[in-house]
């Protein structure tokens, strides 16, 4: 169950590609997505965040603003 929901997030957050790689490699865009992911990913029923696209490029502050959306149905 939680390596399927991490797959899944990690694929919207266009980061399966990059699954096995190391975070340290990571740009700050993919490490604030990844940051995102780690939220997410046990499916809490209250998140709070500041600022989350903050430094991301438009096309990444687009899928995660559509994302934050669709959680809110």
């Amino acid at each position: 169950m939680l390596k399927k929901r991490s797959e899944e997030l990690l694929e919207t957050m266009g980061l399966l590609q990059r699954a096995k790689d190391e975070v340290r490699k990571f740009s700050e865009g993919m490490k604030r997505r990844l940051s995102l992911i780690m939220a997410l990913v046990h499916d809490p029923q209250i998140l709070f965040l500041d600022e989350p696209t903050l430094g991301l490029d438009p096309q990444a502050r687009r899928v995660i603003w559509e994302y934050i959306a669709s959680l809110k149905r």
